[in-house]
């Protein structure tokens, strides 16, 4: 077949839909996901129902603006802060389009101009929308409830749209096709086919005669995302895709990459932005003669180094006479003539009206008398159903179920896990660890109200051991672990699922394999795989006949009960229990080939079974559901478990300090006076009377300023499961450097809260810990929370809280009603929300008009404007955690630090960090230009906000445990804060971030003792906040070159790990004999490959 040189619009239709491979045809009608149910949220409706508050303000300047040009060259229509604007060409003011609360982005002109396309959120997601432009009214033509859609185009013949269609695998933020909706409905016509789940592909456009699709991709080698990608190197392409032979060529790329293609209306030309040096640059590529050349050098920074769901560059048009381009750089619009390159400014002023959902915030107590455990764990519950084992701050704890008084199981030192009862009640087995000692298993005859007795150690040498059973018999079968960077590396060879008899000789039957569990004297059961190829297999205890019986998908938990009848199973978070059926051929798990019963009303976990009875645990609530009757509901009891903190009323007066409150001026020679663990009394030496019977530390020359608060701090052992070491290197490095108060918004919920117990009762020398606990992840990964109504958003709230989390993380939840539903229960709570910025800046916006807690990462585009600016100043208590470490959209801070000094020589980071870690990370390292650094950028705008009285907060991201926290400050400081403005963000402002400003965050009278004293003065250079001489938490007081406790008494800390075994052993999780953190988690990839 032969094409006219301008192809005939009618065929560039025909050919979309003709493209290999074939594509269905949906019936007409709105496009809907083939997977999902009809949208049926109402159109503009605020899901919130909490007070709101509007901000009107008028501007003549925004932050990345998209703009279209009308087909009669008379017009431009711009979006703004979620809403679209219509100005005429030569500038002036601009009519606001739409009032709603939906977000509105993205508009372009249909090609006879009556119509407007954009992406709209107004049925609860990012969604296509057609405005009609003399009426105003407005209709979806698709309502896709998973799969986002974006960056939205005309095809030339106005038929229809085409636009990125966003998928995602296991990660939030994945990739790309192109699809094409027609406007009489169906489900849309697939276009492109995604490189991999990870690699975008984005900017789509058709050629003007309706032949080719021009879109950009991510050329790296992949198949993942990379942070810090090179762009002078090159990432983006723009490639061709000939519709009608299917020829797909890259037609642009190399150093600097080609992002954004805008071909002129003649066809001729196509503009497109490029990186040259540090510049994003608008280009102009002639397709006649294959040159490129630049027009334009002060674009913004590109969206190349970042995920980019909405593109990579703001939409810019052509006019309809080929002769100039309309942009926004700078906070302005601009035309620029492409033969001359003369640039001339489109001045506006728009009015903007914005409503924002008041924001709410928990009241979290900071300082305890005493530690009420909510991390109840580790559950089982004895053969006749009359007694409960599990664990709490570290040790074993039996109660009679129906007069719950829990005691202590035993008297041994050291952490105690994972108890199991023999199926006839006989015996009781747990796991236990002891730093130094190591692990080992422990086999005890049971004695009901007496507890255990003749417990005996059956492991013959040290190890990392977990999940033992016992039989009948009293063999015991335990899984062995590797060793690992946060309890250790020795005697973690030869891992596996090993039997021990009741003579305490071991074999191995595995060499993979965990959680094993008998299912008679003989035949044992246990979980192996990893994602979502996990699968129960059996197998003798021999090691022969292994048979995999279920493959468990998004099953995250299951038990078998002791008659081999049923299975019960954790989906989606709550119990659920099936019938067994013998079966040679693999079943799938929660599955519809079997009938289910929905055992709890809501979350569960700690799955369990007695003799006649299924069990299972939230936090501190223990349920029971009897499988005699079908009749039967569940029962529940409240396990209440108290542990006095331990503390001295002793008086210690710190005198001669230079004290820097934060919260008033600077006192050059102080006195800090301090009972038990409050501030007494603060001022001038001359003015504070110290009494006779006080411990007096004299701190002349040093400087004194509150402890800090790091509100974004991925603990490195927070990821992991038991066992869990009792002295934590992490804890150590971060407390060593001054951190006090740390809040990590992603981590291992059973984990985390246990940590967090065992700190604030004292058992271990840390900072305060608390946590979101796991995320509210938005992937359909093994760690997917679906919620799909307001009352699945309270069920998840509620089982977090339940376990000790004062605030969640919402996780990039694909449609803006999901996040509307988190942030709604989470006021009916009391709870705060700290949401993931996913770098996607639109989103971020909506996080803002939703009234989040805070932003957690960066907003991808800088500098902000003053549309936003106003905005947020409208908001000023949603905060703002910036974690410049992981800079989105350049390269990380971290980067910077690591080429800036020689950090393997940091004296005191060496003292907690193991040398070998320290000099793979270190010694070693890229080089970039100092203008290279887009974070100094990025922090300006922090200043910026910070200076409108927006929190802007220190969240270190845990890129290097204790150092990391002064390198964010650093980081904070080389934006333009001043040492007092940075200060002020890592004290005060983290604790009204944190709704902890009543007692901590300043040095005050009434407040919390947690302070830090310096060697050198901050206010003189902020590199010396890292000069750490001493800590005090909760009145604590430590030297932070051996984390001994000073006052009020002394007290040496336990060992390292890397102090008993040698600080050059590396932990790589590709060598043999040392694991990698729990399996299937979401850790957030921004971490160095030590830290997964």
């Amino acid at each position: 077949m032969k094409f006219r040189r301008t192809f005939d619009v009618r065929w560039a239709a025909i050919l979309a839909a003709l493209m290999t491979p074939p594509y269905i045809f949906a019936a007409p009608g709105v496009a809907t996901d083939s997977d999902a149910e009809e949208a049926d949220s109402p159109l503009h409706q605020m899901i919130w129902q909490g007070p709101t508050e509007t901000v009107e303000f008028t501007t003549d300047e925004g932050t990345w603006l998209n703009v279209d040009v009308s087909p009669d060259g008379t017009r431009i229509v711009f979006d703004m802060l979620g809403d679209l604007y219509l100005v005429p060409i030569e500038g002036g003011e601009a009519q606001r389009l739409t009032t709603t609360l939906a977000q509105e982005v993205q508009p372009r002109f249909s090609p006879d101009g009556t119509s407007l396309t954009y992406i709209s959120d107004a049925n609860g997601g990012n969604n296509i929308f057609v405005m009609d432009l003399a009426s105003k009214e407005e209709r979806p033509i698709t309502t896709e409830k998973f799969r986002s859609l974006t960056n939205p185009r005309w095809h030339p013949n106005g038929s229809g749209i085409v636009a990125r269609k966003h998928f995602t695998g296991s990660r939030s933020l994945g990739s790309g096709e192109m699809w094409f909706y027609h406007l009489d409905g169906g489900s849309g016509v697939q276009l492109t086919t995604k490189r991999n789940e990870q690699q975008d592909e984005n900017d789509p456009v058709y050629s003007p005669d309706g032949r080719y699709l021009f879109y950009t991709q991510d050329a790296t080698p992949g198949p993942y995302f990379q942070y810090n990608k090179n762009p002078h190197e090159g990432i983006y392409v723009t490639r061709r895709l000939d519709l009608d032979t299917g020829e797909n060529i890259a037609l642009l790329g190399g150093p600097g990459g080609a992002v954004r293609p805008e071909p002129s209306p003649d066809g001729r030309y196509i503009a497109y932005v490029k990186r040259i040096q540090t510049d994003s640059v608008l280009m102009l590529y002639d397709r006649r003669t294959g040159q490129s050349k630049a027009l334009y050098r002060k674009l913004d920074h590109d969206q190349q180094e970042v995920w980019a769901l909405f593109g990579l560059y703001p939409n810019f048009a052509w006019t309809p006479d080929n002769d100039s381009i309309v942009f926004w750089a700078g906070g302005k619009l601009h035309r620029i003539n492409v033969e001359s390159k003369a640039v001339v400014g489109i001045p506006f002023t728009a009015s903007v009206s914005q409503v924002l959902a008041k924001t709410t915030k928990a009241t979290p107590k900071v300082g305890v008398d005493e530690v009420t455990s909510m991390m109840l764990r580790d559950f089982a519950t004895s053969p006749d159903g009359r007694y409960v084992v599990f664990h709490s701050l570290g040790h074993l704890y039996y109660a009679d179920v129906q007069n719950p008084k829990p005691k202590r199981l035993t008297k041994l030192d050291g952490f105690e896990y994972a108890p199991q009862f023999s199926a006839d009640g006989k015996y009781l087995v747990f796991a236990h660890w002891q730093d130094g000692a190591y692990g080992s298993i422990y086999r005890g005859s049971w004695r009901g109200a007496k507890g255990v007795s003749g417990l005996a150690k059956i492991t013959s040498e040290p190890g990392h051991y977990q999940h033992p059973d016992v039989n009948n018999q009293g063999a015991v079968v335990y899984q062995k672990q590797t060793g690992n960077s946060f309890r250790g590396l020795l005697y973690g060879l030869e891992p596996g699922i090993y039997v021990s008899d009741n003579k305490g000789e071991a074999r191995r039957v595995l060499r993979e394999g965990r959680k094993p569990i008998f299912l008679n004297d003989d035949l044992i059961a246990y979980e192996h795989g990893g994602g979502d190829k996990r699968f129960i297999s059996t197998v003798k205890r021999d090691g022969t006949q292994q048979r995999t019986r279920y493959s468990l998908g998004s099953i995250s938990e299951w038990a078998i009960d002791p008659a081999g009848e049923h299975i019960a199973y954790r989906k989606d978070f709550k119990v659920y229990v099936a019938p067994i059926v013998l079966s040679a051929k693999e079943q799938p798990l929660g599955g519809s080939e079997l009938s289910s019963i929905q055992a709890s009303s809501g979350a569960g976990r700690y799955l369990h079974w007695s003799s006649q009875a299924l069990h299972w645990s939230l936090g501190s609530t223990y349920s029971s559901l009897s499988m005699t009757s079908s009749e039967a509901k569940p029962t529940e009891q409240t396990l209440e478990l108290t542990f006095p903190v331990s503390r001295s009323d002793e008086l210690i007066a710190y005198q001669n300090a230079r004290i820097i409150p934060v919260v008033g001026a600077p006192i050059e020679l102080g006195t800090l006076l301090v009972q038990g663990n409050k501030i007494v009394a603060i001022g001038d030496s001359d003015a504070v009377e110290v009494p006779v019977d006080a411990m007096v530390i004299d701190v002349s020359g040093k400087t004194i300023v509150p402890g800090f608060i790091d509100t974004h701090a991925h603990h490195s052992g927070h990821f992991y499961s038991s066992p869990l070491p009792e002295t934590n290197a992490s804890y150590l490095a971060n407390l060593a450097f001054g951190v006090t108060t740390t809040h990590d918004p992603s981590s291992n919920t059973e984990t985390v809260f246990s940590l967090a117990e065992l700190q604030r009762a004292g058992t271990l020398i840390g900072p305060r810990i608390f946590s979101t606990g796991s995320v509210l992840y938005g992937a359909k990964s093994n760690s997917y929370v679906d919620i799909q109504s307001l009352d699945d958003a309270r069920m998840h709230l509620k089982r977090l809280q339940a376990q000790g989390a004062f605030s969640v993380k919402s996780y990039n939840q694909p449609r803006r009603e999901q996040r509307q539903w988190i942030m709604q229960a989470a006021a009916e709570l009391g709870m705060s929300v700290y949401p993931e910025g996913g770098a996607t800046f639109y989103n971020q916006l909506t996080h803002i008009l939703d009234g989040s807690t805070g932003l957690e990462h960066n907003l991808p585009v800088a500098p902000l404007y003053e549309d936003v600016l106003r905005l947020w100043q409208g908001a000023p208590h949603v905060g703002y955690t910036q974690t410049l470490v992981v800079n989105y959209a350049g390269l990380n801070s971290e980067y910077y630090w690591y080429q800036d000094s020689n950090v393997w020589e940091h004296e005191l980071l060496g003292r907690y960090t193991p040398l070998a870690e320290l000099t793979a990370r270190s010694r070693r390292v890229a080089q970039a230009a100092e203008d290279d650094y887009f974070f100094k950028t990025v922090a300006a705008s922090g200043k910026a906000l910070q200076d409108r009285g927006v929190l802007v907060t220190v969240g270190a991201h845990g890129q290097l445990q204790g150092l990391g926290y002064h390198w964010e400050m650093w980081s904070l400081a080389e934006g333009g804060m001043t040492p007092e403005k940075v200060l002020q963000a890592a004290t005060i402002d983290g604790a009204r971030y944190l709704n902890m400003d009543r007692e901590i965050g300043s040095l005050e009278v009434g407040k919390l003792a947690d302070f830090v004293v310096l060697n050198k003065n901050p206010l003189d250079d902020i590199r010396n906040t890292d000069s750490v001489a001493m800590v005090s938490i909760d009145g604590r007081l430590y030297d932070s070159s051996s984390m001994n406790q000073v006052a009020p008494q002394a007290k040496e800390r336990g060992a390292l790990w890397f102090e008993r075994e040698g600080a050059n052993a590396l932990w790589n999780a590709e060598n043999w004999g040392m694991t990698r953190p729990e399996e299937d988690f979401p850790i957030c990839p921004a971490h160095v490959p030590t830290h997964w």
